[in-house]
């Protein structure tokens, strides 16, 4: 399960320097090396993480109803991520990135208070730019 996991993460590396179909292509494999990891370890937080890493990067290519139904994915993965003691960092992410505010901030906190992230990180990460001036934004952080 973990040669699978980086193996897929590999796939998705390598995805994210090539473009079109050929991008396409590795972040497919990179899936279908997660997918088995966990019909390995179905509990391996670690490979559903990675798999909405590289579905959001994929959708981040696309447009309209396909970005849309990739981002889906890539949330149904960090929900599961969560549920099996992965950290909410990424999905706070997600929903930043797709403008959801009230969800980002509300897992932004949990991720703030179960210290998985720090802060320095979360201010230069650019998946928030579009939150640095906010008011919640700021005063969530100002809490931590």
């Amino acid at each position: 399960h973990e040669a699978l996991n980086n193996w897929g993460n590999n796939l998705g590396n390598l995805a994210k320097t090539k473009k079109g179909v050929e991008a396409e292509e590795l972040y497919k494999l990179a899936f279908e090396k997660f997918k088995s990891a966990i019909e390995i370890k179905p509990d391996l937080h670690e490979a559903l993480n990675n798999w909405g890493n590289n579905l959001g990067n994929l959708a981040k290519t696309k447009e309209g109803v396909e970005a849309e139904e990739l981002y889906k994915l890539a949330f149904e993965k960090y929900k599961s991520a969560i549920e099996y003691g992965g950290s909410s960092y990424n999905l706070a992410c997600l929903f930043a990135l797709n403008g959801l505010k009230d969800k980002a901030l509300e897992y932004l906190e949990i991720s703030l208070s179960q210290k998985e992230i720090d802060i320095l990180f979360v201010e230069k990460d650019d998946d928030w730019v579009d939150y640095l001036k906010d008011p919640d934004f700021i005063r969530l952080l100002k809490k931590y």
